[in-house]
């Protein structure tokens, strides 16, 4: 899979306080990817909804992403620092 768009084949999983850079990144041109999908900001406080709110994301990307092969799925996940 040779593609010149960078993360043109990543479905990103980021915490919600990097949405605006990340849209951003997209809008410029730099993050082709066709999904990105964000958890509530904040949830290092709450670590169950975290966990929740990560499978939840994640398997929305690979439902969204693998296109019925997910042998070639692939994941970034980003999370905020403390």
């Amino acid at each position: 899979m040779t593609n010149n768009e960078p993360f043109s084949d990543i479905a990103i999983v980021s915490c919600g306080t990097l949405s605006l850079e990340l849209s951003y990144l997209k809008q410029i041109g730099f993050l082709a990817t066709a999904h990105l999908f964000f958890t509530t900001p904040g949830l290092h406080e709450d670590i169950h909804e975290l966990e929740r709110q990560l499978i939840d994301r994640i398997n929305r990307a690979k439902k969204k992403d693998c296109k019925g092969d997910c042998r070639l799925w692939r994941q970034v996940l980003l999370c905020e620092s403390r």
